[in-house]
């Protein structure tokens, strides 16, 4: 049975043994550089009935003899011991929050200095993000129902994306993820923060006369005040959460230079040794963007400089070297408009159905006749029914068919006058309904 122990998977791995083999030259070079899986090693993995896909690679560890191969699917860490290697298959978790917060890989419970970074996060399963997106979309369709308006676009992070990267974590490296479904996403808060910003920033009635934001200016205009609010009033505009579509994760890392002289203890020397912090980032990955408010106008407000400044300013953490910018703008909000009408089409013809369904066989055969038109196939339909079915009634039943028959015909202009035949037919309903 595994044991899963917060911040301590050696029990995990220990416990998951798969195989082992020789540490020799053969394998040597692969372990000394980070790069795509050699045939050597393919092949020990084959003999003991374990398939890669073609993109594993393997993972230079932070510490002496620890490695990680991985495929994107299974993860195999690696420990040198006793001249051997032991290869041990590492259980998935699907959540990338625990993942990345408790479930990190040491030598020794406690040992926090010998953290590895995570290379073996996945990304979430689709089904995951589907859901949440489509429980979102159900949600902003009930705000249609009531009236509210809503911009809902997608946008795609042109090259990397990092929200969250100062947050508090043991690896001195942080990512925003949702703390119930793992996923990165990008905050409310954050999207309302930027677009602020950019208002401020790209309308010169809102700088001073050194050319710096003046915010009490700002405030003073109608149009900001009421997509943002203030101190003292609530903005008119919601900012919801931003989620992906389908997450693509990269690692990258910073390369502080004079870690010695940051801490306190020495000069800005470039003898000092380089430390290098792995993080977690985002690629290549599209987002939805909405906004909520009671009136259009305030919406209107938003919609461009909302593609400024998300195509100009960004989102995130390092955008001075390239992060956090968005392209491939697409406004879905008219898609979601019409998936709520298609549905309440789909709702009304269910009830429809099931009303029709309660009713009798003679009132389905009178809602039949509501229902033709004056198209050559419904009259048909009509006369058949006069023909087949009318002159088997008896009573009531007859009185309801042909109070339908002459509703039906004089809807269609063929009640008074007409054909010889069609005045014979008029005649006999007449009579039922004692109207002759």
């Amino acid at each position: 049975m595994n044991k899963f122990c917060p911040s301590d998977t050696r029990d995990i791995v220990e416990s998951e043994i798969k195989f082992s083999l020789p540490f020799n030259e053969n394998n040597r070079r692969d372990l000394n550089r980070e790069g795509t899986l050699s045939r050597y090693f393919r092949d020990q993995f084959q003999k003991n009935k374990i398939d890669l896909s073609n993109n594993a690679r393997v993972w230079v560890g932070s510490r002496d003899r620890r490695w990680l191969v991985t495929d994107g699917q299974r993860n195999f860490p690696i420990k040198k011991e006793n001249n051997n290697l032991n290869v041990y298959e590492r259980p998935v978790i699907e959540n990338c929050a625990l993942e990345l917060h408790h479930f990190l890989e040491i030598d020794s419970p406690g040992n926090i200095k010998d953290i590895d970074f995570p290379r073996y996060i996945r990304p979430p399963e689709s089904h995951i993000i589907n859901h949440l997106r489509q429980r979102q979309t159900t949600q902003l369709q009930e705000f249609l129902r009531q009236g509210t308006k809503l911009h809902c676009v997608d946008a795609t992070v042109d090259w990397r994306l990092i929200v969250g990267l100062g947050g508090e974590h043991v690896q001195e490296t942080n990512m925003t993820l949702h703390h119930i479904y793992g996923i990165p996403y990008i905050p409310g808060s954050a999207v309302k923060g930027v677009l602020r910003h950019w208002w401020l920033q790209e309308n010169e009635d809102f700088l001073d006369k050194n050319g710096e934001i003046d915010e009490d200016k700002a405030l003073k205009n109608a149009d900001f005040l009421a997509v943002f609010g203030s101190q003292e009033r609530q903005g008119k505009v919601q900012f919801l959460d931003a989620y992906p579509k389908e997450v693509q994760f990269a690692t990258d890392i910073m390369n502080p230079h004079y870690g010695e002289y940051y801490s306190g203890s020495k000069p800005p020397t470039d003898h000092q040794r380089l430390v290098p912090i792995n993080f977690l980032t985002v690629e290549k990955t599209a987002f939805r963007f909405v906004f909520l408010a009671k009136e259009q106008e305030h919406l209107d407000h938003l919609k461009v400089r909302f593609k400024n400044a998300l195509e100009i300013k960004g989102v995130g953490a390092k955008t001075s070297v390239g992060y956090g910018y968005f392209r491939d703008f697409e406004d879905q909000t008219n898609d979601i408009i019409d998936d709520l009408k298609r549905k309440q089409e789909e709702v009304k013809e269910q009830q429809e159905a099931e009303r029709i369904a309660s009713l009798s066989p003679i009132e389905q055969l009178a809602e039949e006749l509501h229902r033709l038109t004056d198209q050559p196939v419904d009259e048909d339909r009509a006369v058949q029914i006069y023909k087949e079915q009318l002159p088997s009634l008896v009573d009531d039943d007859k009185h309801i068919i042909a109070q339908a028959l002459k509703a039906y015909w004089q809807r269609i202009n063929k009640w008074d006058g007409g054909s010889d035949k069609q005045r014979q037919k008029v005649m006999v309903v007449k009579t039922i309904l004692d109207e002759s």
